[in-house]
């Protein structure tokens, strides 16, 4: 079963969701987060995706978006602890190097965005 949870921590949202990350849930998990991130002004978006079985192009490209949305705005976002899944699958996309990966909390470097 898929779960979002949301929490404001430090400077930074904290999102984590469990689950596959795929085309069944892709739009309703964009508007959840996106609203959530409307009515938060965070600097940086921590993405805990250390629970992901399963992440398929529609996933790829959620991701993608919430990355060049956040750009715009002069955010940052940080893909916290991803799964082997979702490691493998942006690896074989070539955009493993597009996204700031962090695997623990102190590597989370806000200085620059704050």
């Amino acid at each position: 079963m898929e779960t979002l949870d949301f929490k404001i921590k430090d400077g930074y949202c904290l999102i984590k969701y469990r689950g596959e990350l795929t085309l069944d849930v892709v739009e309703d998990l964009k508007t959840e987060i996106l609203n959530f991130l409307n009515e938060h002004n965070e600097k940086s978006i921590v993405f805990d995706l250390s629970e992901i079985s399963f992440m398929d192009s529609s996933g790829i490209g959620f991701l993608v978006h919430l990355n060049n949305k956040n750009r715009t705005q002069n955010k940052k976002l940080f893909l916290f602890r991803p799964s082997d899944a979702v490691k493998k699958t942006l690896s074989l996309v070539n955009l493993i190097n597009f996204f700031d990966i962090v695997e623990e909390e102190e590597d989370i470097d806000l200085r620059e965005i704050l």
